[in-house]
């Protein structure tokens, strides 16, 4: 069976690459925080509303205390805290050359616990090779991989540099 246009395999890879990223573990911790902080405050503002409504208050300023309880009890510095904690990290990860594109990838990373890489390096450095080669037409194969190749010489994604080395060591087609 062939499928074509958005039917297609590659069509379903795109469409789960608009997906939106899951939520990284800080802005997981961050809602489950304001989520036990607001259940509280209320607790709170239920109590004083009703210690007030016993001290025979008037609704107007019942309203005014509870008001002015609730703005008092928004944590301003919060913010302030968590984008200096995020400063401070970027700036450690920085005297170690780190480059970080996305911020969110960089906390879910720091929640690891598990890091699994392979032997060879080829994770940490990016340097691929071709070793060997199966295929029914290897001119086809290496005219396909020249053609289908983004690399720019010594840069470019890694399996492309790869490839294009492999083409260029090899016996030039017609």
């Amino acid at each position: 069976m062939i499928h074509t246009g958005v039917n297609a395999y590659l069509a379903s890879i795109a469409s789960k690459a608009k997906e939106a990223s899951p939520d990284s573990p800080l802005t997981k911790s961050l809602k489950n925080f304001v989520k036990r902080y607001v259940m509280i405050l209320v607790f709170f503002l239920f109590i004083l509303t009703g210690v007030g409504s016993y001290q025979g208050r008037s609704l107007l300023e019942l309203s005014y205390i509870l008001l002015a309880t609730l703005v008092s009890a928004v944590p301003e510095g919060l913010p302030l805290v968590i984008t200096f904690s995020l400063v401070v990290g970027a700036s450690i990860l920085s005297r170690y050359k780190a480059l970080i594109r996305h911020l969110p990838a960089v906390e879910t990373l720091g929640s690891a616990s598990v890091i699994a890489s392979d032997k060879t390096g080829t994770i940490t450095t990016g340097n691929l090779k071709v070793e060997e080669v199966f295929s029914q037409d290897e001119e086809k194969l290496k005219m396909i991989a020249a053609l289908c190749n983004d690399s720019h010489g010594d840069t470019g994604d890694p399996i492309d540099i790869a490839l294009t080395k492999w083409v260029e060591n090899k016996e030039k087609w017609d």
